[in-house]
């Protein structure tokens, strides 16, 4: 006895068949990442540069292949206590940040 298949059924087999090429696709080709104007990736700052990302201030001191170590200097954010954000924090290399003079 053959088995019938809904019309919904095979609309979403399509969308699962496409979402599979697509992720394919882009697991082969690999992630290219685009900075915004004006910012710079962390690992493109150079150690000893104070750096601005979001709410927080910082000076960069040590690099390593997935992580930037920054020491956090300010933090503005009227929603929580500001001392917990300060200190030494490990930020990702790919976060955009501003380079402050």
């Amino acid at each position: 006895m053959k088995k019938r298949v809904s019309n919904q059924n095979k609309e979403y087999n399509k969308k699962l068949r496409a979402i599979k090429t697509l992720a394919n696709k882009a697991l082969k080709e690999g992630v290219k990442l685009k900075c915004s104007p004006g910012r710079k990736f962390l690992e493109d700052v150079s150690i000893g540069q104070l750096v601005k990302c979001g709410n927080s201030e910082g000076i960069v001191y040590k690099k390593t292949d997935s992580s930037v170590m920054v020491i956090v200097t300010k933090h503005n954010n009227s929603f929580t206590a500001d001392a917990f954000y300060l200190g030494e924090r490990r930020w990702a290399t790919t976060s955009e940040v501003e380079v402050l003079d």
